[in-house]
């Protein structure tokens, strides 16, 4: 439609030019005949003397001039109307260059439009996949969580397996100590039971000997004085440890079995040397037996002695599996 209307104004444009163009070469024409015919008949009247024409030469002119003046007025307005024209074919120019762009703006949008439908359906697939891609990753995430259980399981596994083989390795390490400290043991309790054989045998052997004195002794005081010997007294309650502070008790047998031991001499001294004390010697009292001992440490070391080995024995129990 612009292009029309611009083809239409540069045509009555041109038109127009061309009509003031041919007005001007006309006007410029008759001027021509006027001046010629004008000068012609001033010719005429100053050759020929004799003749004389009565005419207004200047008749015209008020027409020409005000002719020329308008003329000159409508070529000024054309020119401006020119400039108009032009200064209007530029902006309806500029106009038809911004509705091109527009044109081919909604021809671009309109192409995009025709696109829209395609471009949400990609979109609504791209969304698809993505919530797709999500739960995937949800899945990924859930055996990455049972794969870290599983080696975590694993590394307990190999853990409890080292473990255990160490604990093996050390069990049977400790059992070979505890065999070989237990044969030392072994060894160290047969020893002392050896030297608390020794020991005891020593003892009983000198506790014997102390106690025959001690009853020889008796039995002489009864043969010369006809009684038997007082009882030992302690100084302020205490005794001396010596062997002559042991007391034999006050019974009122002791003249039965002083009589019975002097019919049986022979079987007195043929006492065997394993019977018991208490057996053997029935006529000691306590404080009496605590003074011997006193007297002889080899018998209360022999009980220490078998004290420690009984208590060994309980600890070496204790500490086996």
């Amino acid at each position: 439609m612009f292009d029309n209307f611009r083809d239409r104004l540069q045509t009555v444009q041109h038109d127009l030019t061309q009509g003031w163009k041919s007005i001007a070469d006309k006007a410029k024409a008759v001027n021509k005949k006027i001046v010629r015919r004008t000068t012609f008949i001033t010719d005429e009247v100053i050759e020929s003397d004799d003749q004389c024409f009565s005419c207004n030469l200047e008749a015209g002119s008020e027409i020409l001039s005000k002719f020329q003046k308008e003329w000159a007025e409508l070529h000024e307005a054309s020119r401006e109307c020119a400039e108009k024209a032009e200064r209007a074919d530029q902006s309806i120019a500029e106009f038809s260059k911004i509705c091109s762009n527009l044109y081919t703006n909604m021809n671009m949008f309109h192409t995009e439009l025709a696109l829209l439908p395609e471009v949400i359906k990609n979109i609504e697939t791209a969304k698809a996949d993505i919530d797709a891609f999500g739960g995937q990753i949800e899945v990924l995430d859930n055996l990455m969580i049972d794969l870290e259980e599983v080696c975590e399981q694993l590394d307990l596994e190999r853990r409890k397996a080292a473990q255990g083989l160490k604990l093996s390795k050390l069990r049977h390490n400790r059992e070979d100590d505890l065999e070989t400290l237990r044969e030392e043991l072994q060894l160290a309790k047969e020893r002392n039971e050896v030297k608390i054989q020794q020991l005891e045998r020593q003892a009983s052997i000198e506790k014997r000997q102390v106690y025959e004195d001690a009853f020889l002794e008796q039995m002489n005081y009864y043969i010369q004085h006809g009684r038997t010997e007082e009882p030992i007294c302690l100084v302020h309650g205490q005794g001396s440890g010596s062997l002559d502070d042991i007391m034999l008790e006050d019974n009122s047998d002791m003249d039965k079995e002083l009589d019975d031991f002097f019919g049986s001499e022979a079987e007195t001294s043929d006492v065997p040397g394993g019977m018991d004390k208490d057996q053997t010697f029935v006529g000691l009292s306590s404080k009496d037996e605590e003074l011997l001992n006193q007297k002889l440490p080899g018998v209360s070391a022999t009980s220490r002695t078998e004290q420690e080995a009984e208590k060994k024995e309980s600890e070496e129990d204790s500490k086996q599996p």
